[in-house]
């Protein structure tokens, strides 16, 4: 209500933002993967990037078609 759009646009923007992780610590469930699988942090950026970048190139834009297809946009 704070932002002034409807509850069901809110809850699907955040689907992206969960989606979205830049850097391992930015999940701390990730970060705990990560330390007891003794993995190097390296290699978990590098995870975190490729997928990241996937998200934005293919998720978003999917997104987009369906908040359109829903009628949101």
């Amino acid at each position: 209500a704070a932002t002034g759009l409807p509850v069901a646009t809110v809850t699907m923007s955040q689907v992206l933002g969960f989606s979205t992780i830049f850097l391992p610590y930015q999940a701390p469930p990730l970060a705990v993967a990560v330390q007891i699988g003794a993995l190097p942090v390296r290699e978990a950026v590098r995870a975190c990037l490729i997928l990241a970048a996937l998200t934005i190139v293919l998720l978003w834009p999917l997104d987009v078609l369906w908040w359109m297809l829903l009628g949101r946009l």
